[in-house]
């Protein structure tokens, strides 16, 4: 019982885990349900995170005051107000803490989710839902976090993907010499996808590959922040616009506000509403071989510099691609070697998520 009496917080008396040191993983339960508040907490401590749990967006503002917090997971039909109100303020605030929004029955759909998305939610569930999924997306949103605080403790946010340019040559050459090493296009794609994220930090990545003319497919992705439910939608719409869009672009693009984000992507850019993207094609000798996308929150801007990296993995990564193509059908005349053909390496978020 002496237990029980000290995981309370003085919060209306909402139950948390043991103590929380300032660098331990914590999560914020926002549900006016005590069932589903209490189902919630259970599967979260059991998956070794420590909770606070509230019933009201004035309970969760105030928790908020008093301890950082990694993840909020938040039900959109709070007895004081609507959920998304509390991701709305956290996300305006360039907080760090991730929003994950439970959604009330199965009602919602995809522009539901969208919606949350906009607001800055990094996932939404439906309810009812499985503990072992709600435990399971927790911790990939708290590893996501934990990821940004330590680059940023590392390097501070005024010097992120700052380097100097001897460092740059070196990373420059090491990463072409190991890619020549890869003879395959699912252990390119992998591996130039870790040198991306670890040059740019926690970020969605798509590789589009050419299929057919004017056709694209995805090759592989990286899951950092997009609700699952969504993810597959919004990444065939990539693959059928901003691909095809982009294969006869030489330079690296940025767009710089919605206007120009819709022009890439047409009426359905409000997919990444509030979204801070970098696209670029990988080509080889006048062939487009790749369509690469990068994509995350406003609040967290890619550096200016990055460009430069990008340069170098997209130049490397064309060179490969081609030499793998000729060994792979060098036996064949030109006009009879295939497009790319994506098989079951369309998922290898773990290298981000």
């Amino acid at each position: 019982m002496a237990t029980r009496e000290s995981n309370f917080d003085p919060i209306d008396g909402a139950r948390r885990g043991p103590t929380m040191g300032k660098n331990r993983t914590s999560v914020l339960i926002v549900d006016s349900a005590p069932r589903s508040r209490e189902t919630a907490r259970r599967a979260i401590e059991n998956a070794g995170k420590k909770c606070v749990s509230v019933a009201s967006l004035a309970e969760a503002r105030s928790a908020l005051q008093r301890h950082n917090f990694d993840v909020v997971v938040v039900g959109t039909a709070l007895r004081d107000g609507h959920g998304l109100e509390l991701v709305r303020e956290l996300k305006a605030t360039g907080s760090l803490t991730s929003a994950i929004v439970v959604g009330q029955g199965d009602e919602q759909g995809v522009e539901d989710i969208v919606e949350a998305m906009r607001h800055g939610a990094v996932d939404f569930l439906h309810q009812p839902y499985e503990s072992d999924d709600l435990a399971s997306r927790v911790v990939d949103a708290a590893r996501a976090v934990e990821r940004t605080r330590s680059r940023l403790e590392a390097d501070g946010p005024a010097t992120a993907g700052r380097i100097g340019p001897k460092k740059k040559a070196r990373e420059k050459a090491t990463f072409e010499q190991r890619i020549r090493k890869e003879l395959d296009v699912e252990s390119l794609l992998r591996r130039t996808l870790e040198h991306i994220l670890d040059t740019a930090g926690p970020t969605n990545a798509a590789v589009f590959l050419p299929t057919g003319s004017n056709d694209y497919s995805l090759g592989a992705y990286v899951n950092c922040d997009i609700p699952k439910d969504v993810v597959d939608v919004l990444l065939d719409h990539l693959a059928d616009v901003l691909a095809p869009n982009l294969e006869d672009r030489t330079e690296i693009v940025r767009p710089t506000d919605e206007t120009d984000l819709a022009a890439m992507l047409g009426e359905d850019a409000t997919w990444l509403a509030g979204s801070e993207m970098v696209a670029f094609s990988c080509t080889h000798q006048g062939e487009c071989l790749a369509i690469v996308a990068l994509f995350r929150d406003r609040s967290r801007p890619f550096p200016r510099d990055l460009d430069g990296a990008l340069e170098t993995a997209r130049v490397a990564f064309a060179a490969q691609m081609a030499r793998i193509i000729r060994i792979h059908h060098r036996h064949k005349p030109q006009d009879e070697r295939p497009g790319f053909e994506t098989g079951d390496w369309d998922d290898i978020g773990g290298l981000a998520a």
